[in-house]
């Protein structure tokens, strides 16, 4: 079956029943592709800015420790980045889901969201961690940066604590994208005869 022949299904395809909305439904998928290429560039820009500072930062200090950070920060951001892509993006040009319902295109991919947004802490938060503490280190280590006490251990705790508020947003947000499922399943259990 070609791409053609799977469109025509898909248009051919028996209408929603009356009671439920399928304009609103297409508003909420389109709603969803839109946002979620909109985050998606705003972390791929701040990819790149994070890659570009790490290249500066490993240009101009040339400590080791420093350096192997700026790597780290580098290796972070590309595993952050590919897994942001790989898990995310939508992906409107695989022909197979040509062929399904919109309300199944559109819960599979509130699912995919969600089940992203879950594991974040795994393929996000936790490679981004170690090379800007690592950077932070070599810097206090080679007596650029003097150890002053508690704003040193405020510094050093900065990028946990910035971990953990993504954590916590994005756990807000799988809340938020289970209701959406679960409203369309109640919705589509309602106009099933």
């Amino acid at each position: 079956m070609n791409e053609r022949e799977l469109l025509r299904l898909w248009r051919e395809q028996p209408a929603a029943p009356a009671s439920f909305d399928i304009d609103d439904l297409r508003r909420q998928a389109l709603r969803l592709e839109r946002g979620v290429r909109r985050r998606n560039l705003r972390e791929y820009v701040a990819g790149i800015l994070v890659a570009a500072a790490a290249i500066c930062f490993a240009i101009v200090f040339d400590e080791a420790i420093t350096r192997l950070g700026c790597a780290l920060m580098l290796l972070g951001t590309a595993i952050a980045m590919w897994q942001l892509h790989r898990r995310t993006a939508i992906d409107t040009r695989d022909p197979a889901r040509l062929a399904a319902p919109l309300a199944t295109h559109h819960r599979d991919e509130l699912c995919r969201q969600r089940d992203a947004l879950r594991s974040v802490g795994w393929w996000y938060v936790l490679p981004m961690l170690p090379g800007p503490e690592l950077l932070l280190a070599g810097r206090y280590l080679s007596g650029e940066i003097p150890v002053s006490g508690p704003a040193d251990l405020a510094m050093l705790l900065l990028m946990p604590v910035v971990g953990a508020l993504v954590l916590l947003l994005n756990l807000y947000a799988t809340r938020q994208l289970q209701r959406r499922i679960d409203a369309l399943d109640q919705a589509l259990a309602e106009d099933t005869p």
